[in-house]
């Protein structure tokens, strides 16, 4: 690692809302990277609970930790407004209640070097209460947008969540997260892959993701949830615009939204019939293509 002088400076933004349980070890991982020209952007998006406090306190404890309060909106605001304040040639994130490696910074850095990209992507461990998934092949490869679009489409390796990825910051120009949407790195994360045209990809994890109990993958079904097939219908139109090849993944990956929102569905106690009727049409309309592919 070349000395901190000459090292370019990365924005790490971390929104948080009501997290005491688990911000802090969150933060400590971000402050022990081997990465050392950080700015980390803390998000306070009105939470009411001690986070604030403990964020108060890593301020006081890193000069490099600044606090910017927001006021309770959703995670695509507080994202959307650390990138405007963010002064770093790169940009990566953080969800509160998860943790990094020691050199997630410096992993996904090195990458972009080494492969001369504007965008780069590590995997994660999947943390469980009981154990935590590791699925690395140790793999490292730079990938065209549509072969990377077209491993998406499958699952294969690659999602679309905005942490587990460095950007450079111009790759935003243009693009923001869609506000009070919960589906938002859906409806984001692809049009930034779009942008930079090729991508590195490592496939050692880096990043712990928690699987909490009242995540939105795990909490009761809400209407909002129906957002997961508009914004993954809106990347399958952009898809199919750039890349008609694509046309059998982009069926799929339409399927697996209607299917996930149907496993969720099934959690409401009482679910509207008309919301089964619908999905289950589409399904059987469409799954001899899928089951052919």
């Amino acid at each position: 690692m070349s000395k901190v002088s000459s090292q370019p400076l990365i924005s790490v933004i971390i929104p948080f809302y009501n997290v005491e349980k688990y911000l802090a070890k969150c933060l400590n991982s971000v402050i022990k990277q081997d990465y050392r020209n950080l700015e980390i952007l803390l998000i306070n998006d009105g939470s009411t609970d001690s986070s604030s406090k403990i964020a108060m306190s890593y301020v006081k404890k890193d000069p490099r930790i600044k606090l910017i309060r927001s006021h309770n909106t959703d995670i695509s605001t507080a994202r959307n407004l650390g990138i405007k304040r963010a002064t770093g040639e790169y940009l990566c994130f953080i969800d509160s209640d998860d943790y990094v490696t020691p050199n997630y910074v410096s992993t996904l850095y090195d990458l972009i070097q080494e492969y001369g990209t504007q965008l780069a992507i590590t995997k994660h461990y999947i943390v469980y209460p009981q154990k935590t998934i590791n699925a690395s092949t140790g793999h490292k490869e730079l990938l065209s947008v549509h072969d990377l679009l077209d491993k998406l489409l499958y699952d294969e390796d690659i999602d679309v969540s905005a942490w587990g990825k460095l950007y450079h910051k111009t790759l935003f120009k243009g693009i923001h997260y869609p506000e009070s949407q919960i589906f938002e790195d859906a409806a984001t994360t692809y049009k930034l892959f779009w942008a930079a045209k090729k991508i590195a990809v490592y496939s050692t994890p880096t990043y712990y993701y928690i699987r909490r109990p009242n995540s939105i993958t795990t909490q009761n079904f809400s209407e909002k949830m129906f957002e997961l097939i508009a914004a993954t219908d809106q990347m399958i139109a952009d898809i199919t615009k750039w890349y008609p090849d694509l046309q059998k993944g982009c069926a799929r990956r339409q399927m697996f939204a209607r299917l996930s929102t149907l496993s969720q569905l099934t959690k409401e106690k009482h679910p509207q019939q008309h919301h089964i009727d619908s999905l289950m049409s589409y399904i059987h309309e469409n799954r001899a293509t899928i089951l052919a592919d």
